[in-house]
């Protein structure tokens, strides 16, 4: 780019003897030069603030989509393409559980979120969890099922007592 187009730099600032943050900073709209994303020096990354308080902090104050997450490739329709999000467990990627979506263009249906978690005597070690344990499907809840027929739908695979209870 030439020098009348925009501006951006990285930036190192030294808040202590030894210690120094990394800010990305670039010129926006309204010719606003502003801080974007900063990396302190313990490591946490922040998006939109200064002073991040996670390891991933994201601030977004506007009307808009803080964060967007794509994975996968378009398959059939109503299928998962991958897990978007993956939990782990102890620092490790031992025992994981992950969240999918499936999209589906043409319905209502089978345009879902599903909840898996690390099963125990199923999944090895170091694996992403199996067991399906809750949907949510074009505004029903699915617990036990990929394909809530009902607003709530329990059901369970496994003999025994029924799994559903309610007190108050």
């Amino acid at each position: 780019r030439n020098s009348s187009s925009g501006i951006a730099g990285i930036v190192s600032t030294n808040t202590a003897t030894d210690r120094a943050d990394l800010r990305f900073i670039t010129r926006g709209a309204g010719n606003v030069i502003a801080e974007r994303m900063i990396i302190d020096n313990d490591g946490n990354v922040g998006i939109g603030t200064t002073s991040p308080g996670a390891k991933l902090d994201i601030n977004e104050d506007a009307d808009s989509d803080a964060l967007l997450l794509r994975a996968g490739t378009a398959g059939s329709p109503g299928t998962a393409t991958g897990n978007q999000i993956v939990f782990g467990y102890n620092q490790s990627t031992s025992y994981q559980h992950a969240i999918r979506t499936r999209h589906h263009s043409g319905q209502d249906a089978t345009n879902a979120i599903d909840f898996y978690v690390w099963d125990y005597g199923t999944d090895a070690t170091g694996t992403i969890g199996t067991k399906h344990v809750m949907s949510l499907d074009a505004g029903k809840v699915g617990i036990g099922t990929n394909n809530p027929g009902r607003l709530l739908d329990v059901n369970q695979s496994t003999s025994g007592t029924f799994g559903f209870r309610i007190t108050g």
